[in-house]
């Protein structure tokens, strides 16, 4: 996103220094869009240093406990392992709750199926016994 922002910007300042005429116009302009590319790079890289800062006055309130400044490695992989157990096991809980629903549809969709076919041959039913009440009627209707 932040590359697509720069070509964005380089593409804006370019446009303006091929209307510049004369060398020293150019060179000029060229520093000009130089100045305003960094200027650009300054102001998103405050606006997200002040978001991550704003973040970071939110979790404070929500943090139980004061903040360890210095955490070592050996703390850092712990919590890293951790983290990965606990994820795992969200993961195959997850798989075996996804595994479930696919059961649970697979037997739908054979249920679905079977009622569908039930169906078709109750339409048939129907119609063939339309179509006998008909003949029974017409043939009654000519002995009369």
């Amino acid at each position: 996103m932040v590359r697509t922002a720069m070509l964005a910007a380089t593409a804006r300042y370019e446009e303006e220094t091929s209307i510049a005429r004369g060398g020293e116009e150019q060179l000029d302009v060229k520093m000009d869009v130089k100045l305003d590319m960094e200027l650009d790079m300054k102001i998103s890289h405050g606006r997200a240093r002040e978001e991550r800062e704003a973040c970071a006055r939110g979790e404070e309130e929500v943090q139980a406990g004061p903040e360890p400044d210095i955490i070592t490695w050996r703390e850092y992989e712990a919590l890293r392992n951790e983290m990965r157990r606990e994820f795992r096991t969200k993961d195959d809980e997850l798989k075996g709750t996804v595994d479930e629903i696919k059961q649970t549809l697979d037997a739908t969709n054979v249920t679905v199926t079977g009622l569908a076919d039930q169906m078709t041959d109750i339409q048939r039913n129907i119609a063939d016994m339309r179509l006998a009440i008909e003949n029974l009627t017409a043939t009654t209707t000519t002995r009369r």
